[in-house]
């Protein structure tokens, strides 16, 4: 897992020499997780100077933990590959990594991310892929993350 952070504040511009002029706005830790070859996915999480996780993508951190222990197997790689074989386009797929019902940014606090924890801990299958093309007419697929099965499917049509 790949890690960064930072820190800002209001109409400041910050030189080495300088000290901290007190708490920051915000504080971002950014978390990439390269896992068998591939790149998952990356995170931001943002806190604020009162200590509280802002709405962030907290939630695909509890997630990567899945393909971690093992319970998640299938990478980006692997679902374009199926999806290709269920009729998408592999010249300029756009893959995505989702888990549970919930979206990378509906949670605002430890006690949702707990419960987002838990859906994800009791029934990893909630993990998906979603492989798509941003065409008129092309196929988008959702990737089951665990065994690589089509668990949803329709077509891009673009009404003008």
């Amino acid at each position: 897992m790949l890690t960064g952070y930072g820190f800002s504040y209001p109409h400041w511009v910050a030189y080495t020499t300088d000290t901290l002029p007190g708490p920051a706005l915000e504080y971002e830790f950014s978390y990439s997780l390269l896992h068998q070859g591939d790149t998952i996915g990356s995170a931001l999480v943002t806190i604020g100077p009162d200590r509280r996780v802002y709405p962030s993508e907290l939630a695909e951190i509890v997630a990567y933990q899945r393909f971690l222990t093992g319970d998640l197997e299938i990478g980006p790689r692997q679902a374009v590959g199926v999806a290709v074989g269920a009729g998408a386009k592999e010249k300029g797929a756009e893959v995505g990594f989702y888990a549970g019902g919930f979206m990378p940014d509906t949670l605002t606090g430890l006690q949702q991310a707990g419960i987002y924890y838990q859906e994800v801990i009791a029934n990893p299958r909630t993990c998906f892929w979603l492989v798509e093309n941003d065409c008129n007419g092309c196929v988008r697929l959702k990737v089951n993350a665990s065994n690589g099965k089509v668990i949803g499917q329709d077509k891009i049509i673009f009404v003008y």
